[in-house]
């Protein structure tokens, strides 16, 4: 029995399932469990420390264990986003968990090399926006006159009334410049520090609580005298004395709400900005507290959990829409622009990556045939009649394990594979090198290969045996070898 086993080429059909061994050797490693983007959803490990760095918009993050999951199965990783002023971005996240894919490929690989050896597996051996109003409303309040003498005796009372609130409300009016620049503040506040921006919002809403109760009061003083009004008019004995009188009084406190209304219109847009500021921050703690980090203040945006058999992909979008707002009052907002996207994978992280390749090898191999020897009486006994001889090229399925060298353009690699050449399969197990990252990749290798050959089991030769049947039913793969091959590896 004799195996031959010339130069074994390997030339790689298909390169790595779902993710490339290139991609995820060069992926950045997510050493602490967290990754931090800014407001254009670049990336940092340690932002203060390390500069954000753009990535590609679909990226790979590797995964290692802490200190606190030096044993465990699972591993958490959190997703941290710079604050931003929500009056002028916006941004969205969402989460899947997905099967690990070089996980699952590795498995489907081993599978389908058990699957093939299984076709041998019988024969082998048993063994194992709002409008302003704001001109206008000056101008009213200016020529707004309340004096009316009619001869009615509720007119003096009425008059002093409507005065008192009017002057209230000129008073007021000097303040919507100051509303403004409330706005103003609030669209142009940076967002640097935690405790600062919170404590300019609370003084925010605590200036807009006062301002709310000056309102209240002017809304309270001008519902009483309408309220007096209507009562006069529903009493009898003054509809005929004093009708006319109090509808025209009726019409001007209507009036005089009306330019309350418009002048409380500053602070109402100040108000409706502030709470789009706070519910956005609200958000902001579903996935954890805010957090500073070096002097940048950050909040978690999404948490999960990856292992070896799922990952996570996290799905980040940034858009910013300016808010501004004129001299009048009015809010303006330009059309939303997507700053950026990224869909982020979080896989578990191995020290060895598996690829799997596809190849053909050449070999020349031969076995001994045996046959029976007539020996007139109707049976025999084996003899060898010779060998077989099988040359050609075949078919291999090859797994090879990197090792996991982040930048680096030598990769080394152990492998094991299945050769598929008709009745002799051939098994291999071997170390190598792998060149270059980027287009222009292949790989040198070697090691020791195993035939598997058919020879005799039970029985030898002289034997004695009925029929060549006998024989036949007796031959069992047997491994031969280990003999030396040599590789070498295309990527296209």
């Amino acid at each position: 029995m004799k195996t031959i086993l010339l130069i074994l080429f390997l030339v790689v059909i298909q390169g790595v399932y779902g993710q490339s061994t290139r991609a995820v050797i060069e992926s950045p490693r997510c050493k602490e469990g967290s990754i931090y983007f800014n407001e254009k959803l670049e990336m940092s490990f340690s932002p203060g420390k390390t500069p954000f760095i753009n990535t590609n918009n679909e990226e790979i993050i590797s995964v290692k264990k802490t200190k606190d999951q030096m044993r465990a199965n699972k591993r958490t990783f959190m997703v941290y986003v710079k604050a931003y002023n929500p009056l002028n971005y916006s941004f969205n996240s969402s989460s899947k968990v997905v099967v690990d894919s070089v996980n699952y490929r590795l498995n489907e690989a081993i599978g389908e090399m058990i699957k093939t050896f299984d076709a041998y597996k019988k024969s082998l051996p048993a063994d194992p926006e709002s409008s302003t109003g704001n001109e206008e409303s000056a101008n009213l309040i200016e020529g707004e006159e309340t004096n009316e003498a009619t001869g009615c005796p509720y007119d003096k009372d009425l008059n002093d009334g409507l005065s008192g609130v009017l002057n209230l409300l000129r008073k007021e009016q000097s303040r919507s410049k100051e509303y403004i620049e409330w706005s103003k503040k609030l669209i142009s506040l940076p967002f640097l520090n935690d405790e600062e921006t919170k404590k300019d919002l609370g003084q925010m809403e605590s200036d807009l609580k006062n301002a709310r109760k000056y309102y209240d009061e002017l809304y309270f003083e001008l519902d009483s005298i309408k309220k007096e009004i209507l009562k006069k008019l529903d009493d009898d004995k003054n509809k005929i004395e004093c009708t006319l009188s109090l509808e025209v009084w009726l019409t001007k406190a209507n009036r005089i709400k009306g330019l309350i209304d418009d002048q409380k219109k500053y602070l109402n847009n100040f108000e409706q900005l502030l709470q789009k500021v706070q519910k956005e921050m609200d958000k902001w703690k579903l996935h954890g507290a805010p957090l500073m980090v070096n002097n940048i203040w950050f909040f978690s945006a999404e948490t999960g959990v990856v292992s070896r058999d799922s990952s996570v992909v996290v799905n980040l979008k940034m858009t910013k829409h300016l808010t501004s707002i004129d001299e009048k009052g009015n809010i303006k907002q330009a059309d939303p622009e997507e700053v950026a996207s990224k869909s982020v994978q979080f896989m578990w992280y191995r020290a060895f990556i598996p690829e799997v390749s596809a190849g053909v090898y050449y070999s020349l191999q031969s076995q001994d045939s045996y046959s029976m020897a007539d020996d007139g009486s109707g049976g025999g006994t084996i003899v060898q009649i010779g060998q077989r001889t099988f040359e050609g090229i075949a078919f291999s399925s090859m797994l090879n394990f990197y090792m996991n060298i982040q930048d680096s353009k030598v990769l080394p690699f152990w492998q094991v594979g299945l050769g598929l050449q008709k009745e002799m399969p051939l098994f291999m197990c071997g170390l190598g090198t792998r060149f270059g990252l980027k287009d222009r990749v292949f790989s040198l290798s070697c090691g020791i290969s195993i035939t598997a050959i058919k020879g005799l089991n039970s029985l030898n030769v002289g034997d004695a045996v009925k029929d060549e049947s006998e024989i036949k039913s007796d031959l069992r793969y047997q491994f031969a070898g280990p003999k030396f091959y040599f590789g070498v590896q295309f990527h296209f």
